[in-house]
């Protein structure tokens, strides 16, 4: 921790000198404290939508009008078993990967949902897992998509596969204007061997390992499938995701942010932005954990809920860091 708090507090030397570093070490996403209740979800659906962890923002949208939602969900439901949508929230293998809280990703039809960690990360990787909903589809099929390893489709009539069926998820890493930079995949199931004893559907949490990647603003996730018909993809397309983690950096457009003045400094109850506009703020404690985030008219900022101590404060303006500074919480 002495070393974590050292880097901080050097910290505007180290953007006014230009160096590319990282800021805080490894950052973990475990979606522990997002969602505490054991068998239940969060869908946006109560209007509050995409949500940010240690500095990453999940984009997910709830459409009121179709009681439907695409993006990055929250769940702890538990049920391994049951077949269908009405179980899309359910993790294949019963529970989160390090606690029972992890992320549900369905990609939708009304456009791209990233995850964007407001600013260029190194990326580490992720666990991954197939949900309830998609695992079993493949498993068995259903009335829309095909039994994979079957040569025929959900209709029953073949389909030209020969069975050779997968579900590939591939990642992009992208930059702050969405060109994509950098992919790598991960095979949610793959019947495509010779000996059929190798074919498999992933039923455990399995270690998605993203080093390889150029680093980038924002990741992007798309599927491919053995299983298309008239519409597109067949097969269910979901993932489940938990234990995220990334290394925050500064790059070189980044190193000549300016330093956010706070008043008061140290502060109590509340503080302000002196000299600067901005329409968004994030401040993190020194573990890179986001612990408030505000956006629109950024007057009066509360902070009595904050634990005394050092934090970090970012400010944005439209969507780009601008100033960084730090705060002392009394």
């Amino acid at each position: 921790m002495k070393k974590l708090y050292t880097s901080a507090k050097l910290m505007g030397i180290t953007v006014a000198l230009g160096f590319s570093s990282s800021l805080f070490g490894q950052v973990t996403v475990d979606f522990e404290n997002l969602l505490t209740q054991v068998d239940t979800f969060w869908n946006g659906s109560d209007g509050n939508p995409s949500y940010v962890a240690n500095n990453a923002t999940f984009e997910l949208v709830y459409d009121m009008n179709f009681a439907s939602w695409d993006g990055f969900a929250l769940s702890s439901m538990r049920d391994d078993t049951t077949a269908g949508w009405g179980n899309q929230y359910s993790c294949y293998s019963g529970s989160g990967h390090s606690s029972e809280a992890y992320a549900v990703f369905f990609p939708g039809f009304s456009g791209t949902r990233y995850i964007d960690f407001g600013g260029d990360v190194n990326f580490t990787g992720f666990y991954i897992n197939n949900s309830t909903y998609t695992a079993v589809s493949m498993r068995d099929g259903d009335a829309y998509a095909k039994q994979f390893g079957s040569p025929n489709d959900a209709n029953g009539q073949p389909d030209g596969t020969n069975g050779e069926d997968f579900l590939l998820l591939s990642i992009f890493s992208v930059d702050v204007l969405g060109n994509r930079l950098d992919s790598t995949g991960f095979y949610l199931a793959d019947f495509r061997f010779p000996n059929s004893q190798d074919d498999y559907i992933v039923d455990q949490w399995t270690f998605v390992n993203l080093s390889g990647l150029q680093s980038g603003r924002k990741l992007e996730f798309t599927f491919t499938s053995s299983d298309v018909g008239q519409f597109g993809i067949n097969t269910p397309t979901y993932f489940v995701m938990d234990d995220l983690t990334f290394n925050p950096i500064l790059s070189v457009s980044e190193a000549s942010i300016s330093k956010l003045n706070l008043y008061p400094n140290p502060a109590s109850t509340s503080f302000q932005i002196v000299g600067n506009e901005m329409d968004e703020i994030r401040i993190m404690d020194l573990s890179g954990k986001v612990v408030l985030h505000q956006t629109g008219i950024l007057s009066d900022i509360a902070i009595l809920q904050l634990k005394s101590g050092v934090y970090i404060v970012d400010a944005f303006e439209n969507g780009q860091l601008k100033s960084r500074g730090k705060l002392i919480k009394e």
